[in-house]
């Protein structure tokens, strides 16, 4: 089988179905989207706590604060739009010790320069929020909100289609040509696409994605492990919003922490 289109999309996560998305609504352009799994968004796209992230951890006018506020603002308004639920839970980032001061008060600092609404509170307060939390200091956000991140999954997936968008699930790219007017890429299953233009939003795959279309780098992408657990019904009410601790800034992790989802779990 073969497929003609003006831009490909390859990876059917939530990245790669809003590309799809806004390329179909605002450039009526023919969009093909190639998805390796049998469905779509069936990794982090799906598999998370749900918290739309406020921007805090950020330093101000980096990429990652200035993509992180606009694409907080933008999927408010589309799940508003859709009548995708968004719970406003709240957040305390927690100091255990005087030793978590030097990163704490810099996330403070971030977020009063990226415009976060941002408290400082004393133990006694922290409690008046999570009354079981036990800290020295916390910074409480909010208007931290949760959002089941598969329902905005699945409507995306609903609007490529009702916009003529296609979605090729179970077809991973194994092959790429290109010629001054085409790039010809080559799928399991037998099929073919020719596309203008391809875009690539293949998440943990996005590095050997890239090698397929001659990339050359050094760089490339070492994944680690999220584990999640669920609280028992009886211990939920530990935990009213997002609890998290103070973070090691030199680190990409959050450390462990506590969420209230959307669907009323917290892991």
């Amino acid at each position: 089988m073969e497929v003609k289109a003006d831009v490909c999309v390859v990876g059917g996560g939530i990245l790669g179905l809003s590309c799809a998305y806004l390329a179909l609504k605002e450039s009526k352009k023919e969009v093909v989207i190639l998805e390796k799994e049998e469905e779509v968004g069936l990794h982090q796209s799906s598999r998370n706590s749900g918290v739309v992230h406020s921007g805090i951890y950020y330093p101000p006018d980096s990429y990652k604060a200035r993509f992180c506020l606009k694409g907080k603002k933008l999927l408010k308004e589309f799940c508003t739009k859709e009548n995708i639920p968004l719970v406003k839970r709240g957040k305390l980032i927690v100091a255990s010790s005087e030793d978590d001061f030097p990163a704490f008060y810099k996330l403070k600092e971030y977020a009063e320069k990226n415009g976060i609404v941002v408290f400082e509170l004393n133990s006694k307060e922290a409690k008046e929020v999570e009354p079981y939390v036990k800290c020295i200091k916390a910074l409480h956000l909010p208007e931290v909100e949760v959002v089941n991140f598969s329902d905005v999954v699945l409507k995306l997936a609903e609007r490529v289609a009702e916009f003529g968008g296609e979605i090729l699930k179970g077809r991973k790219a194994e092959k790429v040509s290109k010629s001054s007017q085409e790039i010809v890429i080559e799928c399991s299953g037998g099929v073919t696409v020719r596309a203008k233009k391809v875009i690539s939003c293949a998440g943990l795959q996005s590095d050997r994605v890239a090698a397929l279309f001659g990339w050359k780098s050094s760089v490339r992408i070492i994944p680690f492990k999220g584990i999640y657990y669920k609280l028992k019904e009886e211990w939920k009410h530990l935990c009213r919003g997002l609890i998290y601790p103070t973070p090691k800034l030199s680190l990409p992790f959050l450390g462990i922490h506590l969420t209230r989802t959307a669907l009323e779990e917290v892991k």
